[in-house]
């Protein structure tokens, strides 16, 4: 029931938002001066920062159960690649951040098609998960829930929890968006055209999500559909502003249900 009416509620903003653009009548040229040799080299920084932060965070925390030690090294590894490259593009071509989509001038429309699309994503999500629990029954085994989930959902100290919450809505989407939507994306676009370039980060983007020891490829199908979502949103303003919401959204809804669903006390 609830997956019917948040998808009949996506529709209405969808169909609202889509009016609003048509009214505007705004053409969007395709912008990236960026090139292959760039790309590599944000994929080559992001690989040796979260080797370089992984191993200090082992160092300083050898607890391999300590809930800050993935989110803390995969958090600062992400973000220093983005001001890595984002200073890259400005001594290379002279760009700033708002060139590489950066910008916030038109949050409200922004804002009205990521609520749109989050409400659809969360209906799909619904309707996907119960198929999993099927096969895990089937199996005879517990549904294996997301690392950083089970930290949540674990009697941590608040000021865990904070970080973990904070890595999940604030970080995580912020390094993710600018380098799958932001930098590969218009890439992407500009040599294989606009469906592939939503649909080859959208893959890649499901595949890091994918945690070892997991069952049936859980993790990759549940976040594919909010991929999608977050590469059309891309697409269709040329701005980090509305994925990077829906995504902040979709991740602040996770976290909600997930604080709701933790043992009392």
């Amino acid at each position: 029931m609830f997956n019917i009416v948040f998808a009949a509620l996506a529709v209405v903003l969808l169909v609202i938002w889509e009016r609003r653009e048509r009214r505007r009548g705004a053409v969007r040229d395709l912008f990236c001066p960026w090139g292959l040799l760039d790309v590599l080299l944000a994929l080559a920084a992001l690989i040796v920062l979260l080797g370089i932060a992984g191993t200090t965070a082992k160092a300083l925390l050898p607890d391999e159960s300590h809930p800050w030690r993935g989110a803390a090294a995969t958090g600062i590894a992400g973000v220093v690649t983005c001001v890595f490259l984002l200073y890259h593009l400005r001594r290379r071509y002279g760009l700033l951040p708002r060139d590489v989509g950066l910008r916030f001038d038109t949050w409200g429309r922004d804002a009205l098609l990521a609520g749109g699309l989050v409400l659809l994503v969360i209906a799909v999500e619904s309707a996907l998960a119960p198929v999993f629990v099927h096969l895990y029954e089937a199996e005879g085994e517990p549904v294996r829930l997301q690392h950083l989930v089970t930290q949540m959902q674990a009697g941590q100290s608040p000021t865990v929890l904070i970080v973990l919450i904070a890595f999940a809505v604030l970080v995580a989407p912020f390094w993710e968006e600018f380098l799958f939507r932001g930098v590969l994306q218009p890439f992407l676009g500009r040599h294989v055209g606009a469906t592939l370039s939503i649909l080859i980060p959208g893959v890649l983007f499901a595949l890091i999500h994918y945690e070892e020891g997991s069952r049936f490829f859980r993790e990759p199908i549940l976040v594919f559909p909010l991929a999608l979502a977050l590469g059309y949103a891309y697409h269709r303003t040329q701005r980090l502003a509305a994925p990077l919401m829906l995504h902040m959204l979709h991740n602040s809804v996770t976290v909600l249900a997930v604080l709701a669903d933790r043992p009392a006390g």
